[in-house]
């Protein structure tokens, strides 16, 4: 083996939550040890490699120890420097806090039950943990999870796996119910769209039907088919009906003074409400009588 160390890792940091930043850098060092093959050399090669790492801050701490290099394990190093990095912990607290974790109403099943995990590390539950972090889960979920919950406790010989498959069963379910229920954005702009569009097709439709070039020319007659009035206006001598009333008369629009029930407007019935609407101003029934009145 070359006497060269092969690839490198950054320094320990010794600033910050001390707690973290040993349990991650311990985690890399051991990795590169097993991946570059050091972790079979001689404790003291394995010891001067884990101090050429951990950087100068860490190797002042280390002196504090007063180990010798030549003599003293790696695993009595990473075990002086965790009792150093890590407080002591009280196993009631760490309890007390697993026991008492409950899920918040905007918190995944999944971010629940890997905070369970974690915090059930510090608890020294052994063959025990998985069991109860089972237990915790089932009676911690949300109220939100009440059918849940009660699928979970009608299960016989549950397991955390088994509850952590019904768990996601269930979640996915109710998110696609949820997206059922309530569609997108985007669903609702097209649906809108949609209906906006139909609507001014039908709006554009009524308003050629009714503009005063259609009407003009539905009536229009030639003057050997028309009569004249008392007014001197031309009468339509064929059945040509009123576009206020819809009937046929010669002398006063029976919609003079008749207030429409649609458009709250007068001198027309409501059901020719569209003529007076879309056209934007009052029509005569200038072929029969000349004015309304």
């Amino acid at each position: 083996m070359t006497s060269g160390l092969t690839g490198s890792l950054p320094p320990l940091s010794v600033e910050g939550n001390l707690c973290q930043n040993w349990n991650e850098w311990i985690q890399y060092f051991n990795i590169y040890m097993t991946a570059s093959g050091y972790d079979s050399l001689k404790e003291y090669r394995k010891v001067s490699i884990f101090l050429h790492f951990i950087g100068k801050p860490a190797l002042k701490i280390f002196n504090s120890f007063n180990h010798d290099i030549k003599t003293v394990s790696l695993e009595t190093v990473i075990t002086s420097f965790a009792d150093y990095f890590i407080p002591r912990k009280n196993v009631t607290i760490e309890r007390h806090k697993f026991f008492t974790r409950l899920q918040s109403a905007d918190e995944s099943i999944d971010e629940y039950v890997a905070d369970l995990k974690n915090l059930s590390m510090s608890c020294e539950f052994d063959k025990l943990r998985e069991s109860l972090v089972k237990d915790v889960l089932i009676f911690g979920l949300h109220n939100n999870w009440q059918q849940l919950k009660q699928h979970l406790l009608r299960e016989d010989e549950l397991s955390l796996d088994k509850a952590l498959k019904i768990c996601s069963s269930m979640e996915l379910s109710k998110h696609r119910t949820e997206q059922l229920n309530n569609p997108s954005e985007d669903v609702l702009t097209v649906q809108t769209t949609k209906v906006s569009s139909s609507r001014s097709r039908k709006i554009s439709q009524s308003k050629s039907k009714w503009s005063p070039q259609n009407i003009t020319n539905q009536n229009k007659e030639s003057p050997s088919s028309q009569k004249r009035n008392n007014n001197g206006k031309y009468v339509n001598s064929k059945n040509i009906n009123c576009t206020r009333c819809g009937q046929i008369h010669k002398f006063k629009c029976p919609a003079f003074g008749v207030q429409c029930n649609n458009c709250k407007s007068y001198n027309h019935f409501a059901k020719f409400w569209e003529l007076f609407y879309f056209t934007g101003h009052p029509f005569f029934c200038e072929f029969f009588c000349g004015t309304l009145s």
